[in-house]
């Protein structure tokens, strides 16, 4: 995509630091200190990091428009993202508290490679979200809307680093209810019961026999293999972003239809892509 300006967005409800805040400066009882023995010092453990628990809470995120431009041109060449909102699919407010005993963790360490790193364990995608688009204006050119359903991401464990750039390492099991494109009311597209995970057991063309197991994983810090992020500059003086994404994984769909007719499952196993470079720049 051309243009010096970028703007990329994606909701976390991990972004619930905020949370921290409330939690910190909640009042402490004073409490007088006391000598403990050794049966009540053996109760207590500690661990570093932070550990994060998020109860009874709720969100419903709507933006009128979220635009991607292209700064070189006068007037600037944009995509739109009109009518954007994540919600519960109904208009409604989603969960982002986290489940039972499995709190956000944040740790920083040393992997293997001696790298500083910092590893996320995050719960808060674990409750279904919906996130919809009404339209997408590409150029002034209306192109349809897009609805992701009833999504859920559980074992998402997240590694940061760094090499002058960004290092990354996902691992998660993806989960949406549906996927729909649709252009106008007689074309729509749409992906049905799709997950993403380690591997797949079962017929791939029988979806009630399917059983997923593993995680799908984006990067691999313990091969020396992560997603990377590098912004840069060209031999032509450009700056320019640079991404590699290695993965691995199966994908599967229950089905997929266009217009009203049925395509049956989807089954893509076994994926391992070792690199996958972008180069993102503005043009000459």
């Amino acid at each position: 995509m051309r243009g010096r300006s970028f703007f990329y967005t994606r909701i976390f409800t991990s972004s619930l630091f905020l949370m921290v805040m409330c939690l910190v400066c909640t009042q402490i009882a004073c409490a007088q200190m006391q000598e403990l023995g050794d049966d009540q010092l053996s109760l207590v453990s500690a661990r570093s990091g932070i550990t994060l628990s998020v109860r009874d809470s709720a969100m419903r995120y709507t933006n009128e428009s979220i635009w991607i431009g292209d700064t070189d041109h006068d007037p600037a060449h944009l995509i739109k993202f009109n009518e954007v909102s994540v919600d519960d699919g109904a208009g409604g407010y989603f969960s982002f508290s986290t489940p039972g005993l499995d709190p956000i963790t944040i740790d920083v360490g040393t992997d293997g490679f001696g790298k500083t790193v910092v590893a996320l364990f995050l719960t808060d995608h674990t409750y279904p979200r919906t996130i919809s688009v009404g339209n997408i204006d590409f150029c002034d050119q209306d192109i349809g809307g897009l609805s992701i359903e009833e999504m859920t991401i559980t074992d998402n464990q997240v590694y940061i680093g760094a090499h002058g750039g960004i290092d990354l390492e996902d691992s998660m099991r993806l989960d949406i209810e549906n996927i729909r494109y649709a252009y106008n009311t007689s074309e729509e597209l749409t992906f049905s019961g799709i997950t993403l995970a380690g591997s797949f057991a079962g017929s791939p063309e029988d979806p009630t026999a399917w059983v997923s197991s593993g995680k799908f994983q984006l990067g691999d810090m313990t091969g020396d293999n992560p997603v990377t992020c590098d912004v840069g500059t060209n031999a032509a003086g450009k700056t320019a972003l640079l991404i590699n994404m290695p993965m691995q994984g199966s994908l599967r769909v229950e089905g997929v239809s266009f217009g009203g007719s049925d395509f049956g499952p989807c089954a893509i196993d076994g994926i391992r892509v070792h690199h996958l470079n972008m180069l993102i720049s503005p043009g000459p």
